[in-house]
């Protein structure tokens, strides 16, 4: 057992958030409220880099202190076939999740598709110009 696994308190809560409220509450915000036309197989792909480079760092800090946040992920648990065989795992799970909100970015409604420059607005949209001064 993992010395983390037993929450109580303000660990509960914060743990709680993070991994249950947090995402439940992002899914149903996107759902409701996009925006929309904005995930590509690029953002998808990229969208990957993040978790790579944090189970990385997290492997590497853990392999130097011994302590790793998840007992997945732990070496001095699991042999290290197993916790490749669990990051490998993850970021699957990752990259098909990602791949369900690339095409629900696509059947839901939304704005229409069309050009987006690269700040991520679409090219046809109107812009605020700055306010003048000194006039």
């Amino acid at each position: 057992m993992h010395p983390l696994d037993d929450f109580r308190g303000l660990l509960w809560t914060s743990d709680t958030l993070v991994h249950i409220i947090v995402p439940i509450l992002v899914v149903l915000g996107w759902l409701v409220f996009g925006p929309r036309r904005r995930i590509t197989t690029r953002v998808v792909v990229l969208g990957l880099i993040w978790p790579v480079m944090w189970l990385l760092y997290t492997l590497l800090v853990g392999g130097i202190t011994g302590w790793y946040p998840y007992f997945f992920l732990d070496l001095g648990q699991s042999r290290p076939g197993v916790v490749a065989l669990y990051c490998v795992a993850i970021l699957i799970l990752l990259f098909v999740v990602s791949c369900l909100f690339w095409m629900g970015d696509r059947w839901l409604p939304g704005r229409q598709p069309g050009r987006v420059a690269t700040d991520g607005e679409p090219i046809d949209a109107p812009r605020l110009r700055p306010a003048r001064r000194g006039r």
